[in-house]
C-alpha cells in the first residue's frame, strides 16, 4: 500500500496506515477543530501525507516551530476561523524532536485538544531505494552510510512510534 493510500484509508478510519487506529474524519471534538501531527522516518511519506490531507480539505503547515503549533490551534479556535482540520507535519530534524512532541500534546491538551499522532514509516529497503532514486542523503546520515542514518532515525522516533 503506498502512502497515499494508507493516509486515506486512515482518514476514512480504516486500519490502512499507521498512527493511533482513530477514525481521523470523525474525530472534531466540541471545541470544533481536529488537529493532526503528522511524523515518522525520512523518505516514509509524509509529504505525501500532507498533500493528501490538503487534498481532503485540511489545512496543512509544514515544519512548523512547536509554540507556532499551538498559535495555529489558537487562531482556528477563534470565533469565526475556518480551520476546523489542521493537519501539521513534524520532522526529526528539529532539535529535540521527541520533547517538542511532548510539549505540543501538552499545550493542547491545555485546550481541550487531544491531537492525533499518524506515523508513517516504510522498510529499510524502500527507504533506501528512494533515498538512492533521489540521490539525497539522509538527513542522519552525516559521515555514515545511508543504513546507519536510517538505523539512528528508527531508534531516535521508537518513543513516538510505540
Amino acid at each position: 500500500m503506498t502512502a497515499e493510500q494508507g493516509m486515506r484509508e486512515e482518514l476514512r478510519g480504516g486500519t490502512g496506515g499507521a498512527g493511533d487506529g482513530g477514525d481521523l474524519e470523525s474525530s472534531v471534538i466540541d471545541n470544533g477543530i481536529d488537529v493532526v501531527l503528522v511524523t515518522g522516518l525520512s523518505g516514509a511519506g509524509r509529504g505525501t501525507a500532507a498533500k493528501v490531507l490538503e487534498d481532503l480539505g485540511w489545512y496543512v503547515a509544514d515544519n512548523l516551530p512547536p509554540q507556532l503549533i499551538a498559535r495555529m490551534v489558537d487562531l482556528g479556535l477563534a470565533a469565526g476561523s475556518r480551520i476546523t482540520q489542521l493537519a501539521v507535519v513534524m520532522d526529526v530534524r528539529s532539535r529535540g524532536f521527541n520533547g517538542d512532541l511532548d510539549w505540543v500534546r501538552s499545550e493542547l491538551a491545555t485546550r481541550d485538544i487531544v491531537p492525533r499522532v499518524v506515523f508513517l514509516e516504510a522498510s529499510d529497503d524502500i527507504l533506501v531505494r528512494r533515498y538512492e532514486q533521489n540521490r539525497r542523503s539522509h538527513p542522519l546520515q552525516g559521515n555514515q552510510t545511508l543504513a546507519e542514518g536510517i538505523a539512528a532515525e528508527r531508534a531516535m522516533l521508537a518513543p513516538v512510534r510505540a
